[in-house]
């Protein structure tokens, strides 16, 4: 919406990702001191809350006010994996390591492809329905506004021509501009719905972590695996 290109877009998430590896380099020390559950739970719980806010953004919000949101959320995601990844491995007899660490492993990328598809239909899904309901307040014939949003949906309003076409062909006097300014509120209804489904995720990880990960590693498990 404000113009970047991929090369630029992407050179604004380096503030996340740096966060993420210096909050995976001091996860390890962390653990050590506050136990793997407060570690995880904490992690989490700060991505949540980093999350949350981003979901507050408008079409205008310039990137700097976006960064601290941004470095939040990778420094909440780096800190919670390593020692959850240690807590899956701990609690494992030596045995049975392969099996946990293959599970481990397994769920990670599952659980980020689901992630990415589920957070997609659901910004596709508000983004459509957004616009629909706004484009019934103008005047355009239903089939026009169906094309609309599906390009929408498509390029956003990075194709004027296309978009200017398909108002000539409706029945009401909106510009372009306008059309544009609902597209841009759509997309950010939609990255809401997006955010907001992430947020409650990781709040519901942070409490599961909670109820189910051991503080410290039990070694019992070990020390009974290597006498049988």
């Amino acid at each position: 919406m404000q113009g970047y290109s991929a090369v630029a877009t992407g050179l604004r998430f380096l503030p996340l990702n740096g966060s993420f590896i210096f909050a995976s380099i001091i996860s390890g020390y962390c653990s050590a001191r506050l136990g793997w559950r407060c570690t995880i739970t904490v992690g989490f719980t700060i991505a949540a809350i980093a999350v949350l806010s981003l979901s507050q953004v408008q079409a205008d919000t310039p990137f700097e006010a976006m960064v601290g949101q941004l470095m939040l959320v990778g420094f909440g995601v780096g800190l919670s994996l390593s020692p959850l990844t240690a807590a899956a491995m701990g609690t494992a007899s030596d045995d049975q390591s392969g099996i946990a660490a293959a599970l481990t492993n397994t769920s990670t990328r599952l659980g980020g492809a689901l992630g990415i598809a589920v957070q997609g239909g659901i910004f596709t899904h508000q983004m459509g329905a957004h616009l629909t309901q706004v484009l019934t307040t103008t005047g355009l014939d239903a089939g026009v506004r169906q094309a609309i949003v599906a390009e929408a949906l498509s390029h956003g309003a990075t194709q004027p021509q296309r978009l200017m076409l398909l108002l000539k062909q409706g029945s009401a006097t909106l510009s372009f501009s306008e059309l544009q300014g609902l597209i841009h509120q759509s997309f950010i209804s939609g990255i809401q719905g997006a955010m907001w489904t992430g947020a409650s995720v990781l709040l519901v990880a942070a409490g599961l972590s909670i109820a189910y990960v051991r503080s410290q590693p039990d070694h019992s498990l070990s020390s009974s695996a290597s006498t049988e």
